[in-house]
Formats: C-alpha cells, sequence, structure tokens
C-alpha cells in the first residue's frame, strides 16, 4: 500500500492523493499468515512504543481512505470477518489484524498488552498465555480493540487483566479457560460480547462444546455493556463481581453456573436480565469460626449454618429484584428464600437478651421454622406431610382424654343397660349407692350423696362442676397406659352404649371409638365443623350427659385445648401447602 491516487482511478485531477495498493495479499494463503504472525509478534516484543506507532499509521492510512471515499468494507452478521470490497480495503484489512492465533507465550510471568492499540481485528482465539509448569499473567489493562477481539478457546494459566479496556467492536470470549484471577473492572464494551460455549461440529458430525470458565474470581466491577453480552453456559468457579455494571441492552446468565453469590449491587440494566436456569449455591453452609463471627467464640449456635459473610443477604435481594424485573417468578421465589436464610446471625438474631437487635430474634426463629416447615414456601409436599403428621398424633391423644364419670346403681354392670338418667353427674335417686366403674382412662369417679369420691379421698361437687376429675399428667399417663387396651376394643363410652340400647338406636348409631377418634382429629385437620356428627362423635368417644331431660355428649376441656392446638396447625400447613402450590404454578 502507497500514497498515490485513489484505487481504481476516475478521481478528479484537483483531488487529494489517497492511498493506493498495487497488489491486494490473499489473508488465506499460508506464507502470508505466517509473515503477518511473526511480524505481529515481532512488533510486540519491541514494545508498546513500537506497536503503537504501526496501529497509529494504520489508522492513519484507513481514515485517509475513508476520505476519499475509497475505503469499502462490510460484514454480513455480528461476529463475521469484515469483508472488503475493493482491493485496498481488501489489502488494509489484511495487514492491520494483529493476528496471534493459537500462540503459546511462554517463558515469562507477563505477557504484557497493556495500553496497546489494535486498529483492526485482534485474533488470540486457542492462544495460551504461560504454561502449567510457568503461569504467566496476559496483561490487557487499557488497550483498545478498535475491531472484533476474538479470545474463543484462549487460555489464561495466570491473571487476565483488562482493566479499564475498551472493546469497541465485538468481544468473543467463547470456550475460553481462566485458571486464575480475570478483572474486567471499568472496562467498556461497544458492542456484543459472548462469554459462552464455543461448539464446533467435528467431521464425524458430533458437536464439541467447550464452555467458558472462570476457575478463580472475575470481577467487572464498573464495566459498560452498551452492546448485548451473554454468559450463557459460563462456568465461575469463584467469586463473581458485577456490581456497578451499566449495561444498555440484553443482558444474559442463562444457564450460567456459579461456585459462590455473584455481586451485582448498585448494577444497572435498562432491560432486565436472563436469568433462566442459572444455578447459584445456597448461601447457608455449616463454617467454622469465621472472622468478626456474629455468633460468637464457641457455643450452640456454631451448630447452625451461616452465610459467608455480612453482604451474602444484600446480593440476594438484588438478584430478586432483577428476577422480578423479568417476571421470572421461579428465581424470584429461589432468591428471597435465600435472602432471609442469608440474614441469619448477621442481621438477625437468635437471642432474645443480650443481643442490642432484639426485634431479630422473632424473625430469626420464625424463619428457621419457615424453612424447616415449607422451605420458605417453595415446597407443596412438606406442608402436607406436617398436616398428616398432626392427624395422625392427636388422634391418639383423644382417644387418651378421660371421659364423663360412670355412675353405676347397685347389682349393676359397668357395660350393661342402664335406665335414662343413671349417668348423669348429679345425685341420682336411682343410684343412691352409686359406686364407680372401672375405665381404662384413670382412677375411679363416682357420686356419693353431694360429694365426688375419688379414691379414698372426698372432694366436694362444686369443685368438679360436670366433669371427670382428673389431673392433665395423670389423664396422660394413664392413657398411655390404657391405649393399648382401648384401642383394639375401639369400645365406646358405656354410657353412649347404654344410650344406644335405650332409644333403639332412633337418635344414635353404633360406632366405634378407634374411628370416631380418627374422625375427630381428621375434622379438625380439615378445619371445619359438623354438628352432625359432633353428638355421635363426643358421645362416643366421652358420654353422654343428661341435663333437663335432654342428653348432651361431653366434651372433656383437654379435648377442647388439644383439638383448639390441632385446628391453629393444620390451618397453618394448609395455607403453606396453598402458598407452596401458588409459587409452583406461578399464580399471582
Amino acid at each position: 500500500v502507497r500514497g498515490g491516487g485513489v484505487l481504481g482511478g476516475g478521481g478528479s485531477p484537483d483531488a487529494e492523493p489517497g492511498p493506493a495498493v498495487e497488489q491486494a495479499p490473499d489473508p488465506t494463503d499460508a506464507a502470508f499468515t505466517a509473515a503477518r504472525k511473526a511480524a505481529c509478534l515481532a512488533r510486540w516484543q519491541a514494545g508498546k512504543g513500537v506497536w503503537n506507532a504501526w496501529a497509529e499509521a494504520m489508522l492513519a492510512l484507513r481514515k485517509q481512505a475513508e476520505a476519499a471515499g475509497a475505503f469499502k468494507a462490510n460484514k454480513r452478521y455480528l461476529f463475521s470477518d469484515v469483508k472488503g470490497e475493493n482491493d485496498l480495503t481488501r489489502a488494509w484489512l489484511a495487514l492491520a489484524d494483529a493476528d496471534f492465533r493459537a500462540h503459546a507465550f511462554v517463558g515469562s510471568d507477563l505477557f504484557d498488552f497493556g495500553a496497546f492499540i489494535f486498529p483492526a481485528r485482534a485474533s488470540f482465539d486457542n492462544a495460551q498465555f504461560g504454561s502449567k509448569e510457568q503461569p504467566g499473567d496476559a496483561g490487557f489493562e487499557g488497550a483498545t480493540f478498535t475491531g472484533d477481539a476474538w479470545f474463543r478457546g484462549a487460555t489464561f494459566t495466570g491473571g487476565a487483566w483488562f482493566r479499564g479496556a475498551t472493546f469497541t467492536g465485538g468481544a468473543g470470549f467463547r470456550g475460553a479457560t481462566f485458571t486464575g484471577d480475570a478483572w474486567f473492572e471499568g472496562a467498556t464494551f461497544e458492542k456484543s460480547t459472548y462469554f459462552s460455549p464455543n461448539r464446533t461440529t467435528l467431521a464425524d458430525g458430533k458437536s464439541l462444546i467447550e464452555k467458558t470458565q472462570f476457575q478463580k474470581s472475575v470481577s467487572f466491577n464498573q464495566a459498560r455493556f452498551n452492546g448485548p453480552i451473554t454468559f450463557a453456559e459460563v462456568q465461575f468457579g469463584g467469586p463473581a463481581n458485577f456490581s456497578s455494571i451499566h449495561s444498555k441492552v440484553a443482558f444474559s446468565l442463562g444457564g450460567a453456573t456459579f461456585a459462590e453469590t455473584p455481586d451485582f449491587i448498585e448494577a444497572t440494566f435498562h432491560e432486565p436480565p436472563r436469568l433462566d436456569n442459572v444455578t447459584i449455591p445456597k448461601p447457608l453452609a455449616k463454617r467454622g469460626t469465621l472472622d468478626a463471627d456474629p455468633r460468637g467464640a464457641s457455643g450452640f449456635y456454631h451448630r447452625f449454618a451461616i452465610a459467608s459473610d455480612g453482604n451474602e443477604h444484600a446480593r440476594f435481594r438484588k438478584l430478586r429484584k432483577m428476577a422480578a424485573d423479568g417476571k421470572d417468578h421461579e428465581n424470584e421465589i429461589r432468591f428471597n428464600a435465600h435472602e432471609i436464610a442469608a440474614r441469619r446471625f448477621w442481621v438477625d438474631e437468635p437471642r432474645f437478651f443480650g443481643s442490642k437487635k432484639h426485634d431479630g430474634a422473632g424473625r430469626f426463629w420464625i424463619g428457621w421454622l419457615y424453612s424447616k416447615v415449607s422451605d420458605y414456601g417453595q415446597s407443596l409436599g412438606r406442608p402436607l406431610a406436617f398436616w398428616l403428621l398432626t392427624l395422625v398424633l392427636f388422634w391418639p391423644l383423644y382417644l387418651m382424654v378421660p371421659g364423663a364419670p360412670v355412675l353405676v346403681a347397685p347389682g349393676d354392670s359397668p357395660l350393661g343397660s342402664r335406665p335414662p338418667g343413671a349417668f348423669s353427674t348429679s345425685p341420682s335417686p336411682l343410684a343412691p349407692e352409686a359406686r364407680p366403674s372401672p375405665s381404662p382412662l384413670g382412677e375411679r369417679v363416682g357420686v356419693r350423696g353431694d360429694s365426688t369420691v375419688r379414691g379414698d379421698s372426698t372432694v366436694k361437687e362444686d369443685d368438679l362442676p360436670g366433669r371427670w376429675f382428673i389431673r392433665p399428667w395423670e389423664a396422660v399417663g394413664a392413657g398411655i397406659a390404657a391405649l393399648p387396651s382401648l384401642v383394639p376394643s375401639g369400645q365406646c363410652h358405656p354410657s353412649y352404649d347404654a344410650a344406644v340400647s335405650d332409644n333403639g338406636g332412633r337418635s344414635l348409631q353404633p360406632t366405634s371409638a378407634f374411628w370416631e377418634g380418627l374422625v375427630l382429629s381428621f375434622r379438625n385437620a380439615l378445619v371445619f365443623d359438623r354438628s352432625d356428627v359432633s353428638r355421635r362423635m363426643y358421645g362416643c368417644l366421652y358420654g353422654i350427659q343428661s341435663k333437663g331431660g335432654e342428653d348432651y355428649p361431653f366434651i372433656p376441656a383437654l379435648t377442647t385445648l388439644f383439638s383448639t392446638v390441632q385446628s391453629f396447625l393444620s390451618a397453618l400447613f394448609l395455607f403453606l401447602a396453598g402458598l407452596g402450590l401458588r409459587n409452583m404454578y406461578r399464580v399471582k
């Protein structure tokens, strides 16, 4: 290429002379590409001054050709090579390329391209910086890539420094491997940038997928992405810092894998980023003593899992907002759960006393229970399992609760038929010599005159209005001891059996205490009441009382307490199951 008239002639004789070309080199010629690569290596080894002098001369030559209207180039699509439409343009593109493809940079601790200017395409495809035996850093700090920058399949054995670099054209890091730390702080990406996998079709038709890997830390702090960028399926093996980045167009993390929680705090996106199938580990883990450990030096709380530091919840809060902006309901729910978990100890302290943040103790323990019972609203099976567990556990409790006192007239059998009124807790003229009947649920209790007899002691009946006198702990102990004999028989309370016999089953039907206990537990588990079965159910379990000529089922206070507790727990578990179902199908 030389100065002179515009290529192709036809220009005005008065026109300013422009560059011309005698013969355009063939960029596919092996001898030419070898010579170009050797020249690039020689200029690089000569240092930044020599390299940039050549680069500025090439850019001046292009500017001169553009001013003369002789520079004609086009790109078919985003990441295709620039093609010249005339000999001058093709010659300039062939000579201005920085060709380091498949070159092995070895023998040094630093391969310095800092503040270099690349006038056209810069190709480092499949290049290797350093070796396993002698890793070396690749320094591109402050470098200016005027054309496309290709690092596809490149291997960085040491650090990769791109701080403050400017990528004017496209940038491709498909299939690159960063063994050491990678820094892109303050870098500017003007056009599309790809860190997604490099897919190559082999001769046998199979597809080779080389994923971009950052094996240690990577930082894009304050980087600017003015074109689309994708980190699809990139593997981040260490901390990933995207704080304060600015993205003007599309930003994709689809399928990316992070070994640690990425930091997007104060990042700005003009379009919501894509987070489909992104993998981020849970924040909690069993850890040893941390710096400024909020759990204290040692003790009980070290048994709990904890996030790595006090900023983890803020990272997940930003991720949750990114998911919400992109209408990604699934990730929004997941990141919200991780945010709550990451607050433990660092923000929400478990101690109700001796802590400066007393309000955090409630959040700590409620959050802990929330995680165990429903995985922060993400699980449908867990709350249903707890709901079923309450049904099974409260069933025998209802069978253990003592029923109404049984009064037996002289000569009667405890389980035999009795006339109406014989089961009243008030003194009965039909039972002047009333005596207690044995029961598997507790001590024998009977009524004589105006007092109630319990064992050898006597208490006033006013102390025992309408219920069997027994202490709660005695009821539980006696109930557990009596359960083996009670459950197989399934017998109802004697007063209920007598009432069924007396009225011929017109209002009360024969049933089993075993199944009525299950009915009571199931009814409370579903949090609803059916009055049409209450009389039969409570009567069978706890007996029938006569009052004013009417028979009423006896309901012990302990049963009422158990029912209240079970209904509350069941309502809570059903609510959490509904929440899990809603979140599963993204119902708003």
